[in-house]
């Protein structure tokens, strides 16, 4: 059985079937736009360089439904980045925050790893090469923080929720 969301966020699902991803992303644009003044400048922090949503999924935290939106984002200022957005939503059609990580696509391909029992958000990299240098990565939260990180390895970092916002739990 489906869980019950907004009609705003039934659009934006609905909106996912289309290749292109514009309905999608004007149903997001909406959603934000409902969320409240707060929340006008969510997207505009939001890297402007979203190509194409990876997804959706629906994910339990602290009691609560939320939705997690995915998708490639190339708002890193390394030159020919490569990034992972992950969006937060409410049940209920609000806009609650955002994650992008990106590197370099030199060092390969972000993807994520959703666990809907506890709502964590793995972010790893696959890549051709070894996996033994360290590579530096940008992480970027919604009006939090902005900052780069070096590891080595696929695993990036895990993402948690936490009173309705994103979290970088770390590796």
């Amino acid at each position: 059985m489906r869980p019950k969301v907004a009609s705003s966020i039934a659009a934006l699902l609905r909106g996912l079937k289309d290749p292109e991803g514009l309905d999608a992303r004007r149903a997001l644009d909406l959603i934000v736009r409902e969320s409240g003044t707060a929340y006008f400048d969510f997207l505009k922090h939001s890297p402007p360089g979203m190509n194409y949503f990876r997804g959706a999924e629906f994910v339990e935290a602290e009691e609560k439904l939320y939705l997690l939106l995915i998708a490639d984002s190339g708002s890193s200022t390394i030159p020919g980045s490569e990034g992972l957005l992950v969006i937060l939503l409410s049940a209920e059609g609000r806009a609650l925050d955002f994650v992008d990580v990106s590197c370099s696509s030199r060092e390969g391909i972000l993807f994520s790893t959703v666990f809907p029992q506890d709502g964590r958000i793995a972010i790893h990299r696959t890549c051709d090469g070894p996996g033994d240098r360290p590579v530096s990565y940008r992480i970027l939260l919604w009006n939090d923080f902005d900052r780069e990180i070096r590891g080595m390895g696929d695993d990036v970092c895990n993402v948690g929720i936490r009173g309705d916002r994103l979290e970088v739990l770390g590796k």
